[in-house]
C-alpha cells in the first residue's frame, strides 16, 4: 500500500498554545497493511495521550492473525480489551483517556479488509474506478458536540464494523472530524479521486497535494485539529493505468527520465529495417506495460531479438521506452 498522511493543530488550538491532540499510525509488512487515526477529546486533560494510546492499541489489535476468523461480537470485545490494556497501563486516569478513532486493516493473503470506528471519525473507501464513498460515517449522540469515546460504556454497542473483499477496493481515506465534513461532501468526489490517483502514481506528489488541500480546510475552520491518512494499492498494474488515464493533476516532469534503449552491436542497418515478424506481431498485441525482461520471457526470445523487433517501432514513435518499461499507445508499444 502507498500511504500519505497529514496532521496539524487547529488554528484555535494554536492560539491557545495547545499541541495537536490527534494521532495517526501506519504499519505494513508482507501480510498486512494497517492505518489508524484517533482524535483526543479537547475537554480532557489527557487528550494527546489518549489519541496516541488509542492508535497504539488499534495497531496491536490488527497484528493479531486471529481477528480474521472472529465474529463481530468477538471483534468488538477484542478491540475494547486491547484498548483497556493500553489505557490502564498508562499513568493517566482512565476517565481522562477520551478519544474517538477509526481503523482500516488490509490482509493481503486473504484479499480482505476490516474497518472499525468509534465516535466521530470517518472512513472513505475507493472502488476499482477510484470513486469514493463513505465506508464508516461518524457516530454521534444527537449532535456533533456529543460523541462516543473509546473508553465509554456505550463503545461496544456504538462501535461500527465493516468487512469486505480487497478485490472491490482500491484504497481508503481515514480522517478526524477536523476535515471529515469537507472530505465527505459530494462536491469533494473529484478532488478525492485525483488525490487517490496521485497516491497510486507518486506518493511524493500526493503528499504535497494532500497538504495543500488540508491547509485550505484548516484555514477555513478555527476549531478542530486536522488529520487525514490515505492508503492506496500502488502495486496494482490496472489501477496504475487507470490513475494515469484519469488524474487531472499534472505531475511535474523530471529531467532525464527517458532511458535510451541499448542497441546490440551485431544489429545492422538491414536488420533494423526487417524486424523479426513473428515476435513483432505478438508484441504489438500487448496492451499493458512491461519491462524488457518480462517481454523476453513472455515471447521466449533473447533480449537482443526483442530489441531488434522493437527498434523500427521506436523509430516510428509508435513505441516509447521510458522508466525501464515498454507500453502500448495508439496501437504500438510506447
Amino acid at each position: 500500500m502507498n500511504k500519505i498522511t497529514y496532521s496539524k493543530t487547529g488554528r484555535r488550538h494554536e492560539a491557545m498554545h495547545k499541541t495537536n491532540e490527534d494521532c495517526i499510525g501506519f504499519y505494513q509488512d508482507a501480510q498486512l497493511a494497517v492505518m489508524a487515526v484517533a482524535d483526543g477529546a479537547s475537554s480532557s486533560n489527557a487528550a494527546g495521550t489518549a489519541s496516541r494510546l488509542t492508535v497504539d492499541a488499534l495497531l496491536e489489535f490488527s497484528k493479531n492473525p486471529a481477528i480474521w476468523r472472529m465474529k463481530p461480537a468477538d471483534l468488538r470485545k477484542q478491540i475494547l480489551q486491547v484498548l483497556d490494556k493500553h489505557y490502564l497501563d498508562s499513568n493517566c486516569s482512565y476517565d481522562e483517556l477520551c478519544a474517538t478513532a477509526v481503523l482500516v486493516a488490509v490482509n493481503y493473503p486473504e484479499n480482505r479488509y476490516l474497518a472499525v470506528s468509534v465516535g466521530d471519525c470517518t472512513a472513505v473507501i475507493f472502488d476499482r474506478t477510484l470513486s469514493p464513498s463513505i465506508l464508516l460515517a461518524p457516530c454521534n449522540l444527537g449532535s456533533k458536540q456529543q460523541t462516543i469515546f473509546c473508553n465509554d460504556r456505550a463503545a461496544y454497542k456504538r462501535m461500527r464494523l465493516e468487512q469486505g473483499s480487497l478485490h472491490q477496493a482500491a484504497g481508503f481515506l481515514l480522517m478526524t472530524d477536523g476535515c471529515g465534513d469537507a472530505f465527505s461532501a459530494a462536491s469533494a468526489a473529484p478532488m478525492l479521486r485525483d488525490l487517490a490517483a496521485l497516491a497510486i502514481l507518486s506518493e511524493e506528489h500526493a503528499q504535497q497535494e494532500l497538504e495543500k488541500i488540508a491547509e485550505e480546510i484548516r484555514a477555513k475552520h478555527t476549531g478542530h485539529d486536522v488529520t487525514a491518512g490515505l492508503m492506496m494499492c500502488g502495486e496494482d498494474t490496472d489501477l496504475n493505468a487507470l490513475a494515469k488515464a484519469t488524474c487531472t493533476v499534472v505531475l511535474p516532469e523530471t529531467e532525464n527520465t527517458e532511458t535510451p534503449v541499448p542497441v546490440p552491436e551485431e544489429v545492422t542497418a538491414d536488420e533494423e529495417d526487417t524486424p523479426q515478424e513473428e515476435i513483432t506481431e505478438e508484441i504489438t498485441a500487448v496492451c499493458k506495460i512491461y519491462t524488457a525482461q518480462e517481454l523476453s520471457e513472455a515471447f521466449l526470445c533473447e533480449p537482443f531479438e526483442l530489441l531488434t523487433a522493437l527498434r523500427p517501432l521506436l523509430k516510428m514513435h509508435t513505441a516509447v521506452y521510458e522508466n525501464g518499461c515498454f507500453t502500448l499507445t495508439g496501437g504500438g508499444i510506447t
